[in-house]
């Protein structure tokens, strides 16, 4: 029959100390664990003293884990569809987490309880996931690669991080103190035991009181003790309640912070792979960039991204660097703002421009990244004696120090009017000189309307890391201030000038760095995509050399510095390079598609540029070819596409005014080919276009999932006569591709 319990009691005996003689006095001892009733002891299990948890070994405090995944980040909302956890596998190949257990204590009972039970998910070796409750296009977060879809069906302007969308089942409660738990096993039974551990994260200590009356240790206030049953930390150190000090540097058995916790609205990151419930261990996450959010989001931690993803010096930079990417020089008498935009090139390493480098004998510098301008010894910097050359400390501009990885930031020469889309402009990627003690005293403007570049006489831009290394250079200036004295002579410019004129319309037009090997932009020519940019200034040992210059404005298609294709068939027809402009850094933003697909501005509502855009992720239909003309009385307007992805179809939309309200003119969306790599003709006649108007057209394409993006704005110059014929012939269309 089975035995209910012993009366008397059984007591086992357990070694005190494994390696100890086992004949000498004291090397035993009785044990006071009840596993049954009225029998004592510890079968089949380590030894343990009676009443205390099982005595453990403590490692150094940063030894990575032994575990495959691990708990990286953990964002935790007062709403719970907005939470997020993210996992790290670190280990050497592919795990899936198929049935594990995301679980918590609550810091103060034993009991462990389930958040989540997670479906089959894959994690490829050294990489990091993205665990979401919703859609990231219903949250802050950035659009990123959902696993559960194939490459082609992606939404467009996906970034490079990873998730997995659990639909609400993932509800992390608000926790000031208490682990998050991960097990490798879908049993229940295992919580609050040792095996399938994979992970603990968190502060999962006390205060002497809630201890105080299981035991008889006399600690001050600010000490803490361990009291979960949840291995790893079920354990003690001595023979008593080890307190645990995270005050004290020499206890490497000091437990997390209590203030690292997994509050509503915090996000818990990690140090490394170190202990995740050690001091040192993890702390909340500050903002880094908005790395991993929607541009217009100031959030904090990275999203779907390593936590190391923010590095400060260009070498650390390998896919990439911080180039100078967009000019805006054309103040109209300081009527309006000049601007620099820098972009980081980079698609997997934010830019943290605070960070510091050191001298070549080891000595620390503390100027962080900089921006050195150098201006012409003319027009108000001779007039009012002001410094030619400028060094500006860009961490002084406080939360645009942080570029995440592909994305830009926006230096003013003041404050002014911007376009109101929604994220355009967030204060976290605009900074103003003039708003900027440190700046404003570098660049010595006299009022808030003097340029900080000096675009009639010229100027010179260098962009260094903290370690003084060049990330680039643009400008037809040398970077050498003069000096008379020590026969440095004023700097002429070069054989090329920067424009500075209005177009025919009175506008203000940006200039944009022109790129090379990377996806086809200008005429064959990559703007604002992956590639190398141009070199920005000319061979100084080369009398005339153009290179770093600006393609004039309104430059024909055909004459930019590479070949273009145009026309289909047998009609095609290459055009040569044009070795004039071979060398040149710099396009007109109206000679470029860009200008036209994003409707932003910075200083006036006419500008033409595209600041704080130049994202250089794909388009989803690369457009080589667009043109109206006059057939049988009707226009017929033809487009051609080199490629197209997730493309539902398109749309045509006509103005009187190239401001105006463009109208759609077709009643059916004019179908696409979804994704293809192949080229691909189109059709389309409007023929609702009345005699004696001048129209304006826009084509536009819509992706599957409704996203609208136009590709090109071409005008017609002429009129429609009464017969249907044109009075003067179609404009050629000014390619915006």
């Amino acid at each position: 029959p089975p035995i209910n319990g012993a009366n008397p009691a059984f007591y086992s005996m357990y070694r005190k100390e494994q390696g100890k003689d086992g004949w000498n006095s004291g090397s035993w001892e009785v044990s006071g664990r009840e596993y049954f009733s009225g029998f004592y002891g510890t079968p089949g299990t380590v030894n343990v003293r009676a009443g205390l948890p099982a005595t453990r070994a403590n490692p150094p405090a940063f030894t990575p884990p032994k575990n495959k995944v691990i708990i990286n980040e953990v964002h935790n909302n007062a709403m719970d569809m907005y939470d997020w956890i993210e996992l790290r596998n670190v280990s050497s190949s592919e795990v899936n987490i198929k049935d594990w257990h995301l679980t918590r204590t609550d810091g103060t009972a034993e009991a462990e309880h389930k958040i989540v039970k997670f479906p089959e998910i894959k994690i490829p070796a050294g990489e990091v996931l993205l665990i979401v409750n919703k859609d990231p296009s219903e949250t802050d977060l950035a659009a990123g690669q959902d696993i559960d879809k194939d490459m082609v069906n992606q939404d467009f302007g996906a970034g490079s991080h990873k998730y997995k969308n659990l639909e609400g089942s993932l509800a992390i409660p608000d926790m000031t103190a208490g682990l998050l738990i991960l097990r490798s096993h879908g049993d229940e039974k295992f919580f609050t035991g040792r095996q399938h551990l994979q992970d603990a994260v968190g502060p999962s200590r006390v205060s002497k009181n809630t201890l105080a009356a299981a035991t008889d240790i006399k600690e001050k206030e600010t000490s803490y003790f361990w009291k979960t049953d949840a291995w790893p930390l079920n354990g003690h150190v001595g023979g008593s309640y080890k307190a645990h000090n995270a005050g004290d540097s020499n206890n490497n058995n000091a437990s997390l912070d209590p203030a690292a916790n997994f509050a509503n609205d915090t996000v818990w990151a990690r140090n490394g792979t170190s202990h995740g419930w050690r001091k040192g261990g993890g702390s909340h996450a500050g903002f880094t960039g908005a790395i991993g959010y929607d541009r217009g989001v100031k959030g904090n931690g990275s999203p779907g991204y390593h936590n190391n993803i923010v590095k400060g010096s260009t070498a650390d930079i390998t896919d990439g660097s911080l180039i100078i990417s967009e000019l805006m020089i054309t103040s109209d008498g300081g009527r309006y703002p000049q601007w620099i935009e820098l972009h980081n090139t980079s698609r997997t390493k934010g830019i943290n421009l605070s960070s510091d480098g050191s001298d070549a004998d080891g000595s620390k510098k503390d100027d962080g990244w900089r921006m050195i301008i150098e201006n012409h010894d003319s027009g108000s910097w001779e007039d009012n004696d002001r410094p030619l050359v400028a060094t500006i400390n860009l961490k002084e501009f406080g939360d645009i120090s942080y570029i995440p990885p592909n994305q830009t930031v926006l230096i003013v020469s003041r404050n002014g009017r911007y376009s109101s889309g929604v994220g355009n402009f967030p204060t976290h990627r605009v900074a103003s000189v003039w708003g900027t003690p440190h700046a404003k005293k570098a660049l010595a403007p006299k009022n808030s309307k003097d340029a900080m570049l000096n675009a009639e006489g010229g100027f010179y831009i260098k962009i260094v890391d903290g370690a003084g290394n060049v990330s680039d250079e643009v400008g037809n200036l040398d970077g050498i201030a003069a000096n008379t004295r020590k026969d440095i002579p004023i700097d002429e410019p070069y054989s090329w000038q920067w424009p500075t004129a209005l177009n025919e319309d009175d506008e203000r037009v940006s200039l944009i760095r022109l790129m090379d090997g990377g996806e086809r932009g200008v005429q064959g020519i990559s703007v604002g995509t992956a590639g190398t940019p141009r070199k920005g200034v000319p061979d100084r040992t080369v009398d005339g050399d153009m290179t770093g210059m600006v393609i004039p404005l309104g430059t024909d298609g055909n004459r930019r510095g590479k070949g273009k294709t145009v026309g289909e068939g047998d009609a095609a027809k290459t055009h040569a390079m044009n070795p004039d402009f071979a060398k040149a850094a710099w396009v007109h933003a109206s000679d470029t598609k860009l200008a036209y697909a994003q409707d932003t501005w910075y200083g006036d509502d006419n500008d033409i540029g595209t600041p704080l855009h130049t994202t250089g992720t794909p388009l989803p239909v690369s457009l080589s070819f667009f043109r109206p003309t006059l057939e049988d009385g009707n226009v017929v307007i033809r487009w051609t596409t080199e490629s197209e992805l997730d493309n539902a179809g398109f749309n045509i939309l006509r103005s009187d005014t190239r401001n105006g309200e463009f109208k759609q003119v077709n009643e059916q969306l004019i179908q696409g080919k979804g994704t293809t790599a192949e080229r691909s003709t189109y059709k389309w006649v409007d023929t609702s276009a009345k005699p004696g108007a001048v129209y304006y057209y826009q084509i536009e394409d819509v992706s599957f999932a409704g996203e609208r993006n136009t590709l090109t704005t071409t005008k017609l110059k002429g009129l429609i006569s009464a017969k249907g014929k044109l009075t003067t012939q179609w404009s050629e269309l000014k390619e915006v591709q």
